[in-house]
């Protein structure tokens, strides 16, 4: 059911909100949104992960498109695009796998791999600290 898999991800969800849009309460109207999508939606009971992000993901840009991120220049995040922001943060702190990015990015898997290459360049420069392209383990 769509209920526990909501209450086991719930602040997974936010966090990678949160981050996208550089603001715990973007994240959390961003998560907002998503969830009562889910209950007008009244989406079958087959739920998973990329489901649940790409919800989440969509809600995000339509909240980035009325108020930009802001992250400072220190923060190796401000210096990606947020559509670059977005899939390291889905490959790196949440373990999602290149397929799984591009599903809830809506993207081919090309496209993927290129925005993880020119994030992998741009945060090269950052310092031994940015581990880009080694993804966490999800649990699960």
């Amino acid at each position: 059911m769509w209920a526990d898999i909501i209450s086991e991800s719930v602040q997974v969800v936010r966090a990678y909100a949160a981050m996208a849009l550089g603001s715990a309460e973007r994240g959390d109207l961003a998560v907002h949104s998503a969830l009562v999508q889910i209950l007008q939606l009244h989406l079958g009971d087959a739920p998973d992960p990329v489901s649940l992000f790409a919800l989440v993901d969509r809600q995000v840009v339509a909240v980035s498109r009325r108020q930009i991120p802001f992250f400072p220049k220190q923060n190796p995040l401000g210096g990606l695009t947020p559509l670059q922001r977005r899939a390291v943060l889905l490959r790196t702190t949440h373990g999602f796998s290149e397929a799984e990015i591009g599903e809830i990015l809506d993207l081919q898997l090309s496209e993927v791999k290129a925005l993880l290459d020119a994030s992998a360049c741009k945060l090269a420069g950052r310092g031994p600290d940015v581990r880009l392209l080694r993804p966490v383990r999800r649990q699960g």
